[in-house]
């Protein structure tokens, strides 16, 4: 059985493949297609770099935003119980009858 980080770091190798893999892939399809004219080769190629550069920096983009989503939930959930026990704290305080 394998252990939880193991398998995750296993998912992530295989996503970070993929990310870089269908880029390149899309890339080299269209330089095939496009050598029968030799006019489009450099053309195809820095339109293929374009699309894997904004790939690329959509899916940084995007596990940014989790990392930042994911922090906001951790404060708001910390904050709140701040304020619960700021609360339990203060109805201690007050003196009865």
């Amino acid at each position: 059985m394998q252990s939880k980080p193991m398998i995750r770091s296993l998912i992530r190798l295989i996503r970070w493949s993929l990310i870089w893999a269908v880029p390149l892939l899309i890339g080299a399809l269209w330089l095939l297609l496009a050598l029968d004219a030799s006019e489009y080769v450099v053309p195809a190629a820095v339109l293929a770099a374009i699309a894997g550069f904004v790939w690329q920096t959509r899916a940084r983009a995007r596990r940014r935003w989790a990392a930042l989503d994911a922090y906001a939930e951790r404060e708001i959930a910390r904050a709140g119980a701040h304020s619960a026990q700021r609360r339990a704290k203060r109805l201690r305080r007050i003196p009865v009858g």
